[in-house]
This record gives structure tokens, C-alpha cells and sequence, in this order.
């Protein structure tokens, strides 16, 4: 994440830290030349230099428009009841051409779509979302969710391109040994599957296609070996204008 962050913006980019739990991230930024705001719905959890903000990732940011050059959102998205407006938030706060980065558990490697398929749940160590072990915590009315909410690749990528950001790309994070075992069985066959469905789509005369271009891409991201086998992925896209 780090690498991926000093590869885009250099050091003196003002940074979104959302959400900073006990601040490890923020600091690190921070020691690499960052001018770093943390922010977290839970601020007595930092134990890093300074003082968080509090902010509810579900509500409006209470930051000004183009705020920061940069917002870095680790293991936070998939919590959220609320993750389209969130991204929506992140575009407000952040300059034009400013990056997002955000991290979240990979629901599209092999290793999770065979757990799916044969139980319904995410992971062969997960369980069913439910109302006793998912909610983590509460406030009022307020919950704090578990992971409730983890989005596939895909679902991710639609919400930053409606969202306001463009140049959407993926990278991975910790193999699956289950994934990278299957890897060379099911990839060859994925490839064959989604372009028949794609030729499929193009005859029947209620559905439209994508251009040749974003066709492209999405096939590609999803026969990206990152996407295939990781347990982690991390996204980065950039808010559009310049």
C-alpha cells in the first residue's frame, strides 16, 4: 500500500487516512514525508502521534471540497451500509487528479468463488452474515458492521466510475494457496466462459455491450492472475478532471 501510494503522489500530497484505527498507517505515511489527516468513527482507538478526526465513513465527510490530494481507505469499505456514498464523499474531498487507495478482502479469488459455490459463504473459515456475530458494535440506533458488506472487484470498479474517479486498476495482496492451485485449471476455462457470454450478450437484441475498449479491460482484470489468487486486493483509481 505504501509503495503503491510513493508511486503516485509525492511526499508533501496532503492524505486522507479513513479509516486510521490505531493510527499505524497514518504514521508511516507520515514518516515518509506525508501531510497526513487521520480519521477514524472510533478516534479512541489511535495510538499514534497527534489527534484523529472523528468521522462516520456512512455520513457526509466533514472535510471541504478538494481537501486532500490523496485518500487511502484500508480494510474499511467493506463495513460500510453506505459504500456508494462514501466513494461519492471521497471524490468531493479530493482534488481533481487526486488518487484513491483503498484495500479490502478479495471476494473473486478462486479460493473464495469455490467456497461460495459449494457453502454460499465467502470463505471456507467465514460464516453467514447474521445478527448476533456481524454487528461489532452500537451506538444508538448506529452499528458498527463486520464484514458485512464485502463488494467483488467489479462492484468496486462500477462504484468509482459512477463515483466520479476513472483509471480504476487492481492489484493483489497475500496468495491463497487454494487459488494458486487452481489458478492453472480454471483460468483457460474462465476466459473461454466469459467470452462466450460476451458473444451471447452481443445477439440478443435486448442487451447492449461494451465498447471494444472497456471490453477489453474488464476481461483482462478478470483473468488478472492478482484478482485470481490474492486474499486482498487493492484498488486504486483517480478522481476524474484535471
Amino acid at each position: 500500500l505504501l509503495d503503491q501510494v510513493g508511486a503516485a503522489l509525492a511526499p508533501g500530497a496532503r492524505m486522507l487516512d479513513l479509516p486510521t484505527g490505531d493510527g499505524e498507517l497514518a504514521a508511516a505515511l507520515a514518516a515518509a514525508g506525508y501531510r497526513v489527516t487521520p480519521a477514524d468513527r472510533f478516534p479512541e482507538s489511535f495510538r499514534a502521534e497527534g489527534r484523529p478526526v472523528c468521522a462516520d465513513m456512512n455520513l457526509p465527510l466533514p472535510f471541504g471540497d478538494a481537501s486532500f490530494d490523496g485518500v487511502v481507505c484500508q480494510e474499511g469499505i467493506e463495513h460500510l451500509e453506505h459504500p456508494a456514498a462514501f466513494l461519492r464523499e471521497c471524490a468531493r474531498v479530493l482534488r481533481k487528479g487526486g488518487r484513491i487507495f483503498l484495500t479490502t478482502p478479495n471476494f473473486m479469488d478462486l479460493s473464495s468463488r469455490l467456497a461460495f459455490l459449494l457453502t454460499g459463504m465467502k470463505s471456507f473459515r467465514g460464516g453467514f452474515p447474521n445478527e448476533e456475530t456481524t454487528v461489532w458494535g452500537r451506538d444508538g440506533d448506529a452499528l458498527y458492521h463486520g464484514h458485512a458488506f464485502t463488494l467483488p472487484y467489479f462492484q468496486i470498479r462500477y462504484l468509482l466510475r459512477t463515483g466520479g474517479f476513472e483509471g480504476v486498476r487492481v492489484a493483489g495482496a497475500g496468495r491463497s494457496t487454494t487459488s494458486l492451485w487452481l489458478y492453472p485449471i480454471v483460468r483457460p476455462l474462465s476466459g473461454w466462459l466469459i467470452a462466450r457470454a460476451w458473444r451471447r450478450r452481443a445477439h440478443s437484441k435486448r442487451n447492449t455491450i461494451p465498447s471494444p475498449a472497456l471490453l477489453d479491460e474488464l476481461r483482462d482484470q478478470a483473468l488478472d492472475r492478482a484478482l485470481l489468487t490474492s486474499k486482498k486486493i487493492l484498488v486504486e483509481a483517480t478522481r476524474e478532471g484535471l
